[in-house]
């Protein structure tokens, strides 16, 4: 198969995955949360929420 759209990927993205690297798409979730929680994730309004806020306030909404 002619995989064309592996041009389109930036540098660095690699072509393959590892699907056993988590064991569920919550251990990704969580292992990305944390990897990047002083990273913007969301600009909204002159708001902008890292994604360590995210984390937190979904936690407090989930509890709720």
């Amino acid at each position: 198969m002619n995989r064309f759209w592996l041009a389109s990927y930036p540098e660095g993205v690699p072509a393959d995955i590892d699907p056993g690297r988590y064991p569920s798409l919550k251990n990704l979730i969580d292992s990305s949360l944390r990897e990047f929680k002083s990273l913007p994730a969301f600009s909204n309004m002159g708001a902008t929420l890292s994604y360590g806020e995210v984390d937190e306030l979904s936690r407090y909404f989930a509890a709720f």
